[in-house]
């Protein structure tokens, strides 16, 4: 949970006469944003599913879970995984913040020699991937053009 301070005053305004003036009157706003990684292994495929936003206040989530996986996923010497899929079926929202992060993944996955394939974008998200010319980049990380989307 976040807490964002808004600038307007409190109920019926400053109070003149009030200790701090406007400082004490501030309102907070309290967000909640939903942010889930599953992790599940078939084989050489590590798929980890994203549910909810990925943004600015959730990114170090998202890049520490997706960071743990991998870690884990490099040190099992009896099953290596080979590739990783993200699936976005979940994914309500994603800002700079969040295309940040899957550059980060990309780097990752490429440095540990393992494909990524990114499955299941929502429209926002392929959108914001072509807008932005990842789409091309992630996609070249499996060494082939194939993205994988559930319709």
């Amino acid at each position: 949970m976040t807490t964002y301070p808004s600038s307007r005053p409190g109920p019926g305004g400053p109070s003149p006469s009030a200790p701090g003036g406007l400082g004490d009157y501030r309102l907070q706003h309290t967000v909640e944003k939903e942010f889930r990684l599953d992790a599940d292994r078939s084989g050489s495929v590590l798929r980890l599913t994203v549910v909810g936003t990925i943004d600015y206040d959730t990114e170090p989530l998202f890049a520490d879970a997706v960071a743990c996986h991998l870690h884990e996923a490099k040190t099992r010497a009896s099953d290596l995984v080979a590739e990783v899929w993200l699936d976005f079926a979940g994914l309500e929202h994603c800002d700079s913040a969040g295309l940040a992060a899957l550059i980060s993944v990309h780097r990752w996955t490429t440095a540990a020699d393992m494909g990524l394939r990114l499955v299941n974008e929502p429209v926002f998200l392929q959108r914001l991937l072509t807008l932005t010319g990842l789409a091309e980049y992630l996609a070249g990380s499996t060494g082939t053009s194939e993205r994988f989307m559930r319709r």
